[in-house]
């Protein structure tokens, strides 16, 4: 019921957000070597102030993730594909 009355109430933000995740699934299955220059970029660290330092720990993750891209871009664009078909048929 609950994901009903969200994604009815989410319906454009919903598709926009999968139609993202999913061409990023895609780039990280076609291009890889894209998809690492893209992750690169965007893993740039934010700076906080010392009262989030406690919080504020780095967990870096490429190292694992990285090798795996077109498996990672498979599960992503599955994901999108699968959450697109229950979405249409469910709203």
């Amino acid at each position: 019921m609950l994901f009903l009355a969200t994604t009815q109430s989410l319906g454009p933000w919903t598709w926009c957000w999968l139609c993202v995740l999913g061409s990023i699934g895609l780039l990280a299955m076609v291009r890889p070597k894209t998809f690492a220059n893209l992750a690169n970029c965007g893993g740039s660290w934010v700076d906080s102030n010392k009262y989030l330092a406690v919080l504020d720990k780095r967990i870096d993750i490429d190292q694992h993730v990285l090798p795996f891209s077109r498996v990672l871009g498979f599960a992503v664009l599955g994901s999108a594909i699968i959450l697109g078909v229950l979405l249409s048929r469910f709203a």
